[in-house]
């Protein structure tokens, strides 16, 4: 599920079902930001994978700043671990922008 922006911050959700208990299960995901470049401003994002609520003690993945467009516009990919404590997690991918905000994800 996709939610628009709200104060800057895009997420996306995804319900999973059926876990083990206790096994650590690897987790990641490919991006790609393009920033409008007809403005010459820069700008800096940070993506957080988490699971649940975003908060710091969830976050399975936290990127380091990325500042667009000095960026190369290139596929990354970023993971992590995570062993869940319920057999059921809400895993979700959330962007943040600044000075403006992420309006759109494409999946």
């Amino acid at each position: 599920m996709v939610n628009n922006a709200i104060l800057g911050v895009l997420q996306l959700h995804q319900t999973l079902n059926d876990l083990q208990v206790g096994v650590p299960y690897d987790f990641s995901f490919d991006f790609l930001i393009v920033a409008n470049q007809t403005n010459g401003l820069m700008e800096n994002c940070a993506i957080y994978m988490h699971h649940d609520a975003l908060t710091v003690d969830n976050l399975i993945v936290r990127t380091t700043s990325i500042t667009l467009p000095t960026m190369a516009a290139t596929w990354k990919t970023y993971g992590g671990t995570y062993t869940p404590t319920s057999s059921s997690i809400v895993l979700g991918i959330s962007v943040g922008c600044s000075p403006y905000f992420v309006n759109n994800f494409k999946h």
